[in-house]
Parts: C-alpha cells; structure tokens; sequence
C-alpha cells in the first residue's frame, strides 16, 4: 500500500504546476460550498489536511473570515510550494508536508478541519477519520467534501479508476461517509449532495463531542 501512496502523490506532483487553472471552475463551486456552511471565530485554528494549492485558504481569507492560525498540509511537495509562494507574506499560515495519517501535531490541537476532494486518495478510511477526530478540540468541527459515488456518477468514478490505475481511488456515497462519521461518534450536522457538471459531490458538516 505504501507504494501506491507513493504513486498518488507522484501523481499529484505531476499536475500541480497547471492544477488550479485547469480545475478553476471545480474548486470555485466546491469551495463556495464549504464555505457556504462555515461559522468563523478570530480564535479559530484551522487544519486543512489535503491543501493543494493553498486556494481554499485563500478564498477563506477573502471572504473575510477572521482566524487565529491556519495550517496547510499536504503530501505533495510541488502543491505545497505554490501554497508558501501564495502566503509568503503572511505569519498566521503555517505549512506541513505529510500524509494525512501521519499529521503529528498535539491532539485537540485545531477548532476547524478541512478535507476537501480528498477522501477518496486515502486507503484507510475509517483510520483516517479516527485521526481527524484525534486532531479537533472538543466541539470541533470537520468538513467532509468529496466525490459522491452515487447514481450515474459511479460510471464516471469506474472510468477515472480505469484511466487514473497509478492513483488510489475509493470513492463514497453520502451514506457510506456518513456512516464512516457516525462510526467515530461524530454529530452530522448538515449534509447535502448536488451535481457539477459531470461530477457529483456530497458535504457533510460534523462536530466532535
């Protein structure tokens, strides 16, 4: 498994230097939709696991959205690279490069998590989430959007996996990551699935007891 993690983030690599203008339209709409459901406080400290570029921080900011601290983690050392040349300016951004599970930060360490289009890159789901609940304050919340593997859209996620062997794909459906929060005993607070174009997404808001 590690070689295929190794894979996707070659693959990652790969795409970073024309991510964000191939893909504008798709990071507007889901990050307009995240955003849509956030309550900001200036105290907050803010982890995004899967950062990119950096841009759904950028569009946070500019939204006026008030912060404490934002850490911006991601595996890709060439996203990460556009994400410190976009913040280099600015103190409160912090940069840390590992795989999602292995984020060594101090538990209860953040207010807010991000996880954005990400889900479906992580092998060990249930792990994952367990970690992501480890890292929120009590009360805390977490972000969940993905690619939602239900209805016709499953056609299109069985073509990216054919055509995209090198990456880990694992998709879900709303209710199965649902299911993956209430199983670490997180409290669903929104939820929702729409169509973009040929992709379907699905958001959940979720609180840490």
């Amino acid at each position: 498994m590690q070689e295929k993690i190794e894979s996707t983030i070659n693959r990652i690599n790969a795409v970073a230097d024309n991510y964000e203008k191939r893909w504008a339209d798709y990071l507007v709409n889901t990050h307009e939709k995240v955003l849509s459901v956030v309550d900001a406080n200036p105290s907050d400290r803010i982890l995004d696991v899967s950062a990119g570029t950096g841009s759904l921080a950028q569009r946070y900011i500019g939204h006026g959205f008030p912060y404490e601290q934002i850490v911006l983690n991601d595996p890709s050392h060439k996203m990460l690279e556009k994400a410190r040349q976009r913040f280099s300016d600015n103190p409160n951004i912090i940069f840390t490069e590992h795989w999602v599970d292995e984020i060594g930060v101090e538990p209860e360490s953040f207010d807010k998590i991000f996880c954005t289009s990400a889900l479906h890159n992580y092998p060990d789901q249930p792990k994952t989430i367990r970690h992501l609940k480890n890292l929120l304050k009590p009360g805390g919340l977490l972000f969940l959007l993905d690619w939602n593997n239900s209805g016709w859209f499953r056609l299109v996620n069985w073509y990216i996996r054919i055509k995209v062997r090198e990456e880990i794909i694992n998709t879900r459906s709303l209710p199965e990551a649902a299911n993956l929060l209430n199983n670490a005993d997180f409290e669903i607070f929104h939820q929702q699935e729409w169509y973009f174009s040929y992709w379907k997404f699905f958001l959940i808001k979720a609180q840490k007891p």
